[in-house]
């Protein structure tokens, strides 16, 4: 068992040699000696590269696309502890920063995407189907005839309020709508 998990990572450790040498620059320089665990090939042909604490999605030419990292929320900007003790009081959150520009904090329910100014970017919240406006919950339920309304989010971005509302059929298969408050579908 041993052998194997060590097997394992020396194939991961070899993906990474095997990487274009622009991607590897920018894996050596984001994540130095860090013990990668994950390596992937994306369908439009940039990768996807991890350790246990962060992940990078980087273009086949050596650009960072993007850069999460997991961050305990007491060593985030004062500007987004601020927004979070507002938001969630004292609740423990799973945090994580992301392109060095913003951080994802869940509490719950509820995911934030926070500035770092500490201005939401974002916020999401799942909600219960019975919990949708009148307006959405008929929409959807005229959307999915004959199905079963299962899954609802609440999401404020931008400035506008949207919802996604889940269905499910009969055979336990799920499709997705989103609505505006209006009920108006977003194509």
């Amino acid at each position: 068992m041993v052998y194997a998990l060590v097997v394992s990572l020396s194939l991961l450790q070899q993906s990474v040699q095997d990487l274009p040498e622009p991607v590897q620059k920018t894996v050596q320089q984001e994540l130095g000696s860090a013990q990668v665990t994950k390596v992937q090939k994306e369908q439009d042909g940039s990768y996807t590269v991890g350790t246990k604490t962060q992940s990078l999605h980087v273009c086949a030419t050596g650009e960072l696309i993007s850069k999460e990292e997991l961050v305990p929320a007491d060593k985030m900007p004062k500007d987004v502890q601020d927004t979070i003790k507002k938001e969630f009081g004292g609740k423990k959150a799973e945090t994580k920063k992301v392109t060095k520009i913003s951080y994802e904090v869940k509490v719950g329910n509820v995911k934030l995407k926070i500035a770092e100014d500490g201005s939401i970017a974002r916020r999401e919240e799942s909600i219960k189907p019975s919990e949708l406006p009148s307006a959405v919950a008929g929409a959807a339920k005229d959307k999915f005839k004959g199905q079963t309304l299962v899954k609802a989010r609440k999401i404020l971005e931008d400035g506008r309020v949207r919802y996604k509302v889940t269905a499910e059929d009969s055979n336990k298969k799920e499709s997705d709508a989103s609505f505006f408050e209006d009920g108006k579908e977003i194509r």
